[in-house]
Order: C-alpha cells, then structure tokens, then sequence
C-alpha cells in the first residue's frame, strides 16, 4: 500500500473543529482520472467536486465519531479518505455501523441537495428565465460548467456511494458487514468477513470490466484479492 505518511506538500485545515490533511497523492489521482484534454477548466470543477464530494463523505464518518465521543482525524489521499479515530469508550456495534454509514449517507444528502439545485435550475428555465438557461445550456459551443458540476456530483455521491456500500472490506459496507458478522469478537468472524468481501469484490470487478469501467472494474479486482489473502493468512491459524 503506497504511504500516506505526512509530507511537506499536505495541506492541513481543520473543518468544524476537526484536523483535515490532504496528501498530494490524492491531487494527483484526481487530475490523473479526471483529465481532459484541451480543457482545463472542466478538469479543475472535476477536482474541486471530488474534492468537496469526499471531504463530505468523510465528515459524516468524523461528526458521527464525534458525537459519540472519539475525536477524530480526516486523511484525502490517493485511494479517496479515511476518517479515523480510536474509541477509548462506549463502544458498541450499532454505534460502529453508524458510524460506516455516516459516510455514504452525508454523500447522499449531498445528492439531494444536488438535485433540488438541479431541477430548481430546470425550473427557472422552463419559465423563461435566461440566466438559468445560460448556466445549463451556455452558448452551444459545449457543456457549461454548471452542468458539468451537477453531473459529475450526481456520479460521485449516489454511484460511488453505492459502489462502498457493497459488502467489500474494507469498503464502508465491508465494515458494517464485519459487524454484523461479529468479526471483532473473534477469528471466525473475520474469516467469514473476508470471504464475503473476496467474492463480492470479485463479482463487482468482473461486472464492471465487462461494462468497460476499467477503473473500478480494477479497483474491486485489488480488494477482492487484499481480502483473500488476509482469509488465507487468517485460515492456517483457525484452529
């Protein structure tokens, strides 16, 4: 796994109180998926939805730990964000599956509002209005920024929010299947956990190269088999 130490080119702030540092690695692979040629400007909105997008995803995980009584820290890195914190007290197994869907569930909270945007905007349009028009349809010679914005939050927030409820480890729903699995009270559990994450990720990577979404199609085939090897290294020491 490539290091998400801390380097001279972070950028750290904090968002409600709470430490947030972005590693360049996550600029990177943002410019890196989101490239496109000849026209920057749709490549930076790309970055700053992505950007904006899992920084909100991530603070549903930490305002949740919060709440509960665990201060915690934001990572945006290479593979998208982790939020992470240590639970010195109060545990419990439902509050860990909140927890996991916190994340996902502020993203889809951010669709919405996306939408209520979105068809405010068509709205305005259908009613003559020619500052909506302008900012969805612009001048013909290509998408505005505006729709471009509004697409590219749709699939970030309600696609990938999907994609990491998928019971994959260590995918937001990998973790609430390790819960429900009971995978802390015991090796058992973790083995089963394992196994379902290696068979789904499979099933989710051959899925998505057959529909040409090589990226994730490659991203679910890297997890499924990080999860194989853990049940087979967790496996010589069952018994």
């Amino acid at each position: 796994m490539l290091s998400v130490e801390p380097t001279r080119y972070d950028v750290n702030f904090t968002v409600f109180g709470i430490p947030v540092r972005v590693h360049p690695a996550f600029w990177v692979v943002g410019l890196l998926l989101g490239f496109r040629v000849g026209d920057m400007r749709l490549t930076a909105i790309w970055i700053a939805c992505l950007f904006g997008s899992i920084l909100i995803h991530e603070l549903g995980h930490a305002l949740t730990a919060r709440h509960f009584g665990w201060p915690p820290n934001i990572i945006l890195y290479h593979f998208g964000g982790l939020a992470t914190f240590q639970p010195s007290w109060g545990y419990t197994r439902k509050r860990a599956i909140l927890i996991s869907l916190a994340g996902p569930g502020a993203g889809f909270v951010l669709f919405g509002v996306v939408e209520a945007i979105k068809y405010g905007l068509i709205a305005a349009h259908d009613g003559g209005e020619a500052w909506a028009t302008n900012l969805l349809r612009g001048d013909d010679t290509g998408i505005t920024g505006t729709a471009f914005a509004i697409l590219q939050l749709e699939w970030i927030n309600l696609f990938w929010g999907l994609m990491n409820l998928l019971p994959v480890y260590p995918l937001d729903g990998g973790q609430v299947c390790s819960e429900i699995l009971n995978a802390r009270a015991g090796r058992r559990g973790l083995i089963r956990t394992h196994q379902v994450g290696m068979v789904t990720g499979a099933a989710a990577a051959v899925f998505f190269i057959s529909q040409d979404r090589m990226f994730a199609g490659l991203m679910f085939a890297g997890i499924a088999y990080d999860n194989y090897q853990k049940y087979e290294r967790l496996k010589k020491f069952q018994y």
